[in-house]
């Protein structure tokens, strides 16, 4: 008798457990389809929000163009000019900067007689390049000098962060943007979170603001070096700075908490301006082309979950930009 008890209590543990596994099973998968399909509704809401986003930057490009487009200026071949700087001057994140570089589009109206602009140049680099006896010649002979430096001893700081937070090892990658959106845009929607949330942490860390702080004391430094360097060499010489812009400015990603990302350069490109204007006595003009970049699409960034473009350099807008405020100093006098 105890055994056929023993039998059915047996059987009634086992249906028991058939009930709860079966239950088990049924809330899992009705939770994983939930959350698939919130994650296609957020994407759905992203990729929307994306599209109408690119069709306001769309609209506001195309009247940029159109303005810059009627614009003509005289060409006076007998006006020596020479381009030094970074990445900017020298066109990095164009199709073809030969022809599409605020640096080439300048020597149509004068004469070039060089490019010497480097990648990832800093001011420090070209203060040293001056002191080994660069350019010496160049600068006697040169009527307008251009000049694209400073962007670096900022970015230098968030590319060190980029590369820890995103695990990439920088002696092996010399391509650093390109290496970031490969890994970023092979991840996972989780992965991605995650290297995103690595990134703001370290951005925000004390050590990180720190770093930056000094790289923007060393760059006030050594500006007025270059600029006294070229006016002992040539005080006639027309100096033109470009003024400095944050490229993450017009970023609006709300679920990646973009206000951060959006603004966190706000401040120190604000802090180098400041001093860029305040200098101008030192005897160079500034060409001023932030408000434009901030009100039109002209950076080759590009960040969202499916895209990490991190790339800060002026497209062919903004370099257009920068050629157009170049040529309204010239044209002033």
């Amino acid at each position: 008798m105890k055994k056929k008890y023993f039998k059915i209590l047996i059987f009634i543990i086992f249906l028991v457990f058939i009930f709860l596994v079966s239950f088990s099973i049924y809330t899992f998968t009705s939770n994983r389809l939930n959350i698939n399909e919130k994650e296609k509704t957020l994407e759905s809401n992203i990729e929307e929000n994306e599209a109408q986003f690119e069709n306001v930057n769309e609209n506001i490009n195309t009247n940029i163009e159109d303005n810059l487009k009627n614009k003509i200026y005289e060409s006076d071949k007998s006006k020596n000019y020479l381009a030094l700087g970074d990445s900017i001057t020298l066109g990095t994140g164009l199709k073809d900067k030969d022809k599409n570089s605020f640096s080439s589009l300048l020597s149509n109206n004068f004469t070039l007689i060089l490019n010497d602009a480097i990648d990832g140049m800093s001011c420090s680099w070209l203060s040293h390049k001056f002191k080994q006896g660069d350019y010496k010649e160049e600068i006697k002979k040169a009527d307008i000098v251009t000049l694209s430096i400073g962007s670096n001893d900022l970015l230098g700081v968030f590319y060190k962060v980029l590369a820890e937070s995103f695990n990439i090892d920088l002696e092996n990658n010399s391509n650093l943007i390109q290496c970031a959106k490969e890994k970023f845009n092979s991840a996972s929607l989780e992965e991605k979170y995650t290297m995103i949330h690595n990134l703001y942490s370290k951005m925000s860390e004390d050590e990180t603001k720190k770093q930056i702080t000094e790289a923007l004391n060393r760059y006030k430094k050594c500006w007025p070096e270059v600029i006294n360097h070229i006016k002992s060499l040539n005080k006639d010489a027309e100096i033109i700075a470009i003024e400095y812009y944050n490229p993450y400015h017009n970023i609006h990603i709300p679920i990646l908490r973009d206000a951060l990302f959006s603004t966190y350069f706000d401040s120190y490109v604000e802090d180098l301006n400041k001093y860029l204007h305040e200098n101008v006595s030192l005897g160079y003009k500034v060409a001023n082309i932030k408000n434009d970049f901030y009100l039109s699409n002209s950076t080759n960034v590009n960040i969202s979950p499916f895209e990490f473009n991190l790339d800060p350099h002026p497209n062919e807008i903004g370099h257009r930009i920068i050629y157009e405020k170049i040529m309204e100093i010239i044209n002033s006098k």
